[in-house]
């Protein structure tokens, strides 16, 4: 590793991008991989910031190439998130028989650190397990599985409050590759199905939950120092299931709440296939108390209120001056008898009433009466065709069949332009 070192010292060349360690800065050193500090010159210009260049070799009997760039494959799969780390570059050196991944640099240190550091109440933790839930549903939504979560694989962004990211993704499989394969995880954290052979073929997404329940777990026991390097879990059978554990709760009984561990427990208990459930929406007291409810609107106090077949729901008559969009209206009075003695004076709507019947009584044409008059015309000029027209409702010699006769004769002219 040495002479990696003095290679990213001098610097690493890929598509117009030099990558240069910086000295004197610590690294960090994983189970297959090494991550640096690094700064980034393009066309000669040394770019502001640092990223962090992870460097993992394969070939040397402990893993394969294909495992070693199972990592890049998940980067480049699983879409965006904010708390998952953006891989900004990568490039394999097939001589050296290594992979180079380029990513973003957090300087605040680890979950890990965090809970060895900082103290954590029922309100922060309830924060952390929030985002941590959200970022495994996202990868379990893009059709693959961590297997690794664990508080050493979380970065964080900031830390007044806490903001999580998610890293190493060399554990990380598609779900219809999770029963072949080695799976590089880590022992502490691993569900029973990835720590029994036998079974394996039972492992999926819930591996995940296991491993977030149990990082929660050691949490909680770095809270005091003491506990640091203590054997934290207990084999729950040795003989009919080795691979089961149990947890050591005197190691967090003084700083946990009843209603947490009671969570611990229920975790411990319940099958593999409810551990979603239990994490996400179990009626226990602290998912129930940390974990977002819906909020059920309050009755105004000044409103009746009529109580419907569900007893969480209420429903109230809405006031007249209510509206769904824009200001409210103002409300308007009832119309009523007036008390009032004052004499109205003429209303002007009556006054242009009885205008159009005076000159309807002159025989003007305008107003109401010659609207009425020609629309009386009208009515009798259709009933005198009506009648002309109809065989046998007007004899031979009427006057509408005279009418008729005498339009008939007319001479019609036609003009042509």
């Amino acid at each position: 590793m040495s002479s990696l070192t003095e290679l990213l010292a001098k610097g690493l060349s890929h598509a117009g991008r030099r990558y240069v360690a910086v000295r004197g800065a610590n690294t960090a050193n994983g189970n297959f991989g090494t991550v640096f500090k690094c700064t980034v010159e393009k066309n000669g210009v040394v770019l502001p910031g640092y990223v962090a260049v992870k460097v993992t070799a394969w070939g040397s009997g402990i893993l394969d190439r294909k495992t070693v760039l199972a990592e890049k494959t998940a980067l480049e799969t699983i879409g965006p998130h904010p708390g998952i780390v953006p891989l900004e570059d990568s490039w394999t050196d097939e001589k050296r028989c290594e992979l180079y991944l380029v990513m973003n640099f957090y300087e605040h240190g680890t979950l890990l650190d965090y809970s060895k550091t900082y103290h954590v109440d029922d309100a922060m933790l309830s924060s952390i397990h929030r985002q941590c839930l959200d970022i495994i549903e996202h990868i379990h939504g893009q059709g693959f599985v961590f297997l690794d979560v664990k508080p050493e694989n979380m970065l964080l962004e900031s830390i007044n409050p806490p903001k999580l990211i998610l890293v190493d993704f060399g554990s990380a499989r598609p779900v219809d590759q999770l029963r072949s394969g080695k799976i590089p995880a880590t022992d502490f954290y691993a569900a029973p199905e990835l720590r029994n052979p036998a079974l394996r073929s039972d492992a999926d997404a819930n591996c995940d939950y296991y491993a977030w329940f149990m990082s929660l777990y050691y949490m909680m026991v770095l809270q005091d120092p003491s506990n640091d390097g203590k054997y934290c879990w207990e084999v729950m059978d040795p003989v009919r299931h080795p691979h089961k554990r149990d947890l050591v709760f005197e190691l967090i009984q003084g700083h946990t709440t009843d209603s947490f561990r009671g969570f611990l427990v229920s975790m411990i208990l319940c099958d593999p296939g409810s551990r979603k459930w239990h994490m996400t929406a179990h009626p226990g007291p602290w998912v129930k108390e940390h974990l977002p409810q819906p909020v059920i609107p309050a009755v105004p106090a000044t409103l009746s209120v009529v109580q419907h077949e569900h007893p969480t729901e209420a429903v109230w008559p809405a006031p007249e001056s209510f509206q769904l969009f824009g200001p409210a209206k103002a409300a308007t009075a009832t119309a009523g008898p007036s008390n009032s003695t004052s004499v109205r004076g003429p209303s002007v709507k009556r006054a242009s009433v009885d205008k159009c019947l005076e000159k309807q009584k002159a025989g003007k044409s305008s107003g109401v009466g010659s609207t009425a008059g020609k629309r009386a015309s009208c009515a009798r000029k259709k009933a005198v065709k009506g009648r002309a027209a109809t065989p046998g409702s007007e004899p031979e010699g009427g006057p509408a069949q005279a009418v008729l006769k005498l339009r008939a004769g007319r001479v019609r002219k036609c003009y042509k332009y």
